[in-house]
């Protein structure tokens, strides 16, 4: 049977109006002062700038998202990391920057990966300084351990990034819809029904994240950190690699379709790169009474020196809260570089699946020497 849907809006774009009446377009603006004149405008021919605005207040916040917040908090919210900057990042870093996929411009005009510094790689305005150090400290140790707390906490941590960002994601929405001035109507339908789209999956999204990081927080508020099952697998070295994310995935590990990207009843998993014993550990999670279970059987059946590459593969193709080894990624051949940024430029909506077309290369020289499940 398939699975419930969600059910976008569809706008009915029309040239002509009363003037006083509500805009085709869904501003709740009249027609005479949104559209009527929308194409004798002057056309935005390079939209970097605002990009840029809009990149920079992802990166602003003053709500701390601790459970017990705004109780006890002390400080400024800060910028925190989701994946530890003393930990995986600057094990991969070369000279204080790391690669990273994040987007700051119009999307085929910028070169990505492109290095960024440790202080920005992976932050987001998340918590206060005090939270931010108390919350996380079990998992910012030296010695971490494979617990389910530790699967809640990193888990807690990646999916306030991703509510932050679909937050903010109303004014990207905003941006797209500006972008129709001066230009045919019919361009003008196309961008008022993307950015409509946009704007109604943003929230859709927001809505879901937000439901469950008020889960999270009950289970906080009694100590009850079994929601998760999950699976630790620790390599034999530092992979060139490290990620943190919250996300409904579209594919399994094996790029093989698992859910729809408009499903109503998705199911979600979470991933973060940890540091024990100067190697790393990757672990992935996923709610007791989901159907992600499969995750975690595919990477304990694999060839354990394939798993890291698969693990890549997977954070590419779901997140860009991903950063790369410049010692690693630079001796890649083009082939493999075109590769990775398939991966990422896919991760869009209405995708279809994307097998690496270098089949079962391996990336990354790395092996899996102990496998750690949860639940």
């Amino acid at each position: 049977m398939m699975a419930p849907q969600i059910r976008f809006p569809t706008l009915q774009p029309v040239s002509k109006m009363r003037r006083n009446a509500a805009c085709w377009c869904g501003s709740g603006r009249k027609w005479k002062i949104c559209h009527r004149d929308r194409e004798s405008g002057a056309r935005v021919e390079s939209p970097n700038q605002a990009i840029a605005k809009l990149a920079k207040g992802f990166r602003s916040g003053s709500i701390c998202y601790h459970p017990d917040a705004p109780a006890g908090c002390r400080g400024k919210v800060i910028g925190s990391h989701t994946v530890q900057r003393n930990g995986p990042l600057r094990r991969i870093a070369r000279d204080g920057h790391v690669y990273g996929y994040r987007v700051t411009g119009v999307a085929g005009e910028e070169e990505l990966p492109k290095l960024i510094g440790l202080r920005d790689a992976s932050v987001f305005p998340g918590f206060c300084s005090h939270h931010d150090t108390q919350l996380f400290a079990s998992v910012e140790a030296e010695r971490i351990e494979a617990t389910p707390k530790t699967a809640f906490l990193l888990t807690y941590r990646a999916l306030a990034y991703e509510f932050h960002q679909k937050k903010k994601s109303r004014a990207a929405a905003e941006l797209v819809a500006s972008l129709d001035q001066g230009r045919s109507f019919i361009d003008q339908a196309f961008v008022q029904q993307l950015a409509a789209q946009l704007g109604y999956g943003s929230e859709i999204a927001r809505d879901e994240l937000e439901s469950h990081l008020t889960d999270l927080k009950a289970d906080y508020d009694v100590a009850k950190f079994s929601r998760f099952q999950a699976i630790f697998i620790t390599f034999d070295r530092v992979l060139p690699f490290a990620a943190s994310f919250f996300v409904a995935p579209y594919e399994d590990i094996l790029g093989q379709k698992i859910q729809g990207w408009f499903d109503a009843d998705a199911s979600y998993a979470s991933f973060a790169s940890l540091i024990v014993d100067e190697a790393s550990m990757i672990m992935l999670a996923w709610e007791q009474s989901s159907s992600l279970a499969c995750l975690g059987d595919q990477l304990a059946a694999a060839n354990p020196n394939e798993v890291a590459t698969l693990l890549l593969r997977f954070a590419l193709s779901n997140s860009e809260n991903v950063f790369l080894s410049p010692d690693w990624y630079e001796l890649l051949g083009q082939t493999e570089k075109r590769e990775l940024s398939n991966l990422f430029e896919n991760n869009l909506p209405g995708s279809e699946p994307h097998l690496p077309p270098s089949g079962n290369a391996t990336l990354i020289d790395a092996t899996s020497v102990h496998v750690t499940r949860l639940g």
